[in-house]
């Protein structure tokens, strides 16, 4: 697995010759963040400029532009990682877009049955995980441009009460009384978990939040 993640705060200050060959990487970025945001302020209920206003793009926040590759794998490789490139997971933040070339690999979990199925394109989130190609599709390199949209640093993560949609809901730390963290405090956890060895399902990462291995 071959990838680069483009941070707006990292990409001219890190990588400057990469950003002098692709001037348009920010720009690309920035629309995705727009529009993504506004369509699903629409769907909630809400104004259009209401999640972006909560996600500036010129405040501190973790969202970032990334190309990825997946290498073919022969078969006793695939074997070997058995059958699956990236283990069941949730994304960290808003919105995650994905763009691919045909190659099937992503899959997703239904909720209640548990089962795994090949994803199609979606608006809803769900558990998903990277699995090998099907057998006719891993001779191909499997290429992705993928925008991950994530609130700003310092935004508390609590339900949005003016959703009519999220009406009566609450999250993790609502429902079980625990103070809600900041974005920059949840992101931290979560990246330091998933880069633990031996880490177990079922670890509380944050007072109030249980990571799962899927």
């Amino acid at each position: 697995m071959q990838l680069i993640n483009l941070a707006d705060f990292t990409f001219k200050k890190f990588i400057p010759h990469f950003a002098a060959k692709h001037a348009h990487c920010p720009s690309f970025a920035r629309d995705l963040h727009k529009h993504v945001l506004d369509l699903t302020s629409i769907a909630l209920g809400l104004p259009e400029s209401f999640l972006r206003d909560l996600h500036k793009y010129k405040n501190l926040s973790e969202d970032y532009l990334r190309y990825m590759k997946y290498s073919q794998y022969n078969e006793a490789e695939t074997e070997a990682l058995g059958g699956l490139w990236v283990q069941g997971h949730t994304d960290l933040g808003t919105s995650t877009l994905l763009a691919r070339q045909p190659v099937a690999a992503l899959q997703i979990q239904d909720p209640v049955t548990g089962r795994w199925s090949w994803m199609k394109p979606q608006h809803k989130t769900f558990t998903h995980r990277v699995s090998a190609p099907p057998a006719d599709q891993r001779h191909v390199d499997r290429l992705e441009l993928l925008y991950f949209a994530r609130p700003q640093n310092d935004l508390v993560l609590q339900t949005i009460a003016e959703a009519p949609v999220l009406k009566g809901l609450q999250n993790e730390y609502e429902r079980l009384g625990e103070r809600v963290p900041m974005m920059a405090k949840f992101v931290v956890a979560k990246q330091q978990w998933k880069q633990q060895k031996g880490r177990k399902p079922g670890e509380i990462i944050l007072a109030g939040f249980v990571e799962h291995i899927y």
